[in-house]
């Protein structure tokens, strides 16, 4: 009997220590559930803080970039610039400027693997600056007041946007489509990074075998006058 009532004891205390260390245990899993809770919370609303202010830079300095459009005007003969911004930022003092390159070429220039040099005289008669410190506001698309004139059957331009954040360089085609009486537009779009070099963005309009860029445009190149 002794050794049955030892024995009951030994359950009893078995029992009591199993149930004390089973509410530890889970006691335990319980902070530590809240512990990881608690890291996955700090780790959302870090992420929250970063998109935020990232989002607030992007509103305060603008970001993404512009694409300059040719719209034809048959009546008139020429093609009208528009600007869009596709981005959902504004994008801040920008200045726009357009070379028509066909007459660029006309003047005579030196090519060579890196850079284009033009006559200073040529380069001041086709180069507009089209508008400075100008605004784009969010996804809009922006009529501007300049057109060129439809010269020829194949027209070559060049644009720069410099703006608070970036600056581009874009590279246009216009062709003369016998089949529709009416020109193509296709156009490649670069950032030029810090170090000159060129990132592409974006293009469109009708692909284009790469040889008429090279050979019909400053592609990827620094257009420099002469003697500067």
């Amino acid at each position: 009997m002794k050794i049955d009532l030892f024995s009951a004891w030994n359950w009893f205390w078995f029992f009591v220590i199993f149930s004390a260390g089973a509410s530890a245990t889970v006691y335990s899993l319980y902070q530590y559930y809240q512990s990881v809770v608690s890291d996955d919370e700090l780790s959302n609303q870090k992420v929250k803080t970063e998109y935020y202010q990232n989002e607030t830079l992007k509103y305060a300095l603008g970001d993404g970039y512009a694409v300059v459009l040719l719209g034809e005007n048959p009546n008139q003969n020429t093609f009208n610039v528009f600007l869009e911004n596709t981005s959902k930022y504004p994008i801040y003092d920008s200045e726009l400027s357009g070379i028509n390159y066909t007459q660029l070429k006309n003047c005579g220039i030196n090519e060579s693997a890196n850079e284009v040099i033009v006559n200073r005289a040529c380069f001041l008669a086709n180069n507009a600056i089209i508008f400075e410190n100008h605004n784009l506001k969010p996804g809009k698309i922006s009529p501007l007041n300049y057109a060129f004139r439809k010269e020829t059957r194949s027209l070559f331009y060049v644009f720069q946007l410099s703006a608070r954040h970036i600056t581009t360089i874009q590279y246009c085609i216009n062709l003369y489509d016998v089949a529709t009486s009416r020109y193509t537009y296709s156009y490649k779009l670069f950032k030029i990074e810090p170090n000159n070099s060129y990132t592409l963005l974006k293009e469109g309009g009708p692909q284009l075998n790469p040889e008429i860029w090279k050979q019909n445009l400053p592609y990827c190149k620094e257009i420099r006058i002469e003697g500067l």
